[in-house]
């Protein structure tokens, strides 16, 4: 495909395959099996971007003690309050900066401070961060917004005088991406994110990223399988 971006190839995909699920040209005929795209860009994500189940289950084990800050980092797409939480021991480490975006009431910012070395909890909520402020006092959290990236990047050094900018980890809970049809944002969102802010993984409560995860499959692992 020419234009190697994630909406324009999973829009394509997306319209083959409605085209040919509409107008089979037999009455056995069904839709394909599978689609293989020749697109960096998702050969990149397909690689990095991992269901949140088969982590918990033990299929998918990230490398934590060797992982890198990058501005590709792994993505893990998780639905629910309950699972975005499960994740925490798969993925944090005691020495681990910790971000997260879209931090309510602090709940989960708590559970990751507890895990990591620290963590700052972001609402764009004046009301929120002033509630996550009374019941968790010892915690960092300020108002921002997941979008703009440049605050979110100087807020390790105003709030934890670190020299240090960006983030370990990224834990993200933002409303508007846990439905289905959200790609266009969250793809986008989370590549603000590995660019501004290079963690080693960012873990999103979005359905429609976890949805992608299940469909989105690593080509050379794929191979692996059908050669063996």
């Amino acid at each position: 495909l020419g234009h190697d971006l994630f909406m324009t190839i999973l829009t394509l995909t997306n319209e083959v395959l409605n085209a040919l699920s509409s107008s089979p040209t037999s009455e056995n005929e069904s839709s394909p099996r599978a689609v293989i795209v020749k697109s960096k860009t998702l050969y990149s994500l397909s690689k990095r971007l991992v269901h949140s189940q088969r982590l918990l289950d033990g299929t998918t084990v990230l490398p934590t003690a060797t992982l890198q800050r990058s501005s590709e980092p792994y993505i893990i797409a998780t639905v629910k309050v309950e699972e975005y939480r499960r994740s925490i021991p798969f993925i944090v480490r005691g020495s681990d900066a910790i971000l997260e975006v879209g931090c309510h009431f602090g709940r989960t910012t708590k559970l990751l401070d507890q895990a990591g070395r620290y963590c700052i909890g972001v609402d764009i909520g004046p009301k929120i961060i002033a509630n996550a402020k009374n019941q968790y006092p010892e915690l960092s959290f300020a108002v921002g917004d997941a979008w703009k990236t440049l605050s979110l990047l100087k807020l390790r050094k105003t709030l934890k005088e670190e020299v240090d900018l960006g983030y370990d980890l990224v834990y993200a809970d933002i409303g508007g991406l846990s439905g289905s049809d959200g790609h266009l944002e969250s793809l986008s969102l989370l590549d603000a994110l590995g660019f501004s802010l290079e963690p080693k993984c960012i873990v999103i409560k979005s359905l429609c990223m976890r949805q992608l995860a299940s469909r989105l499959n690593f080509f050379p692992d794929v191979w692996k399988k059908f050669k063996s």
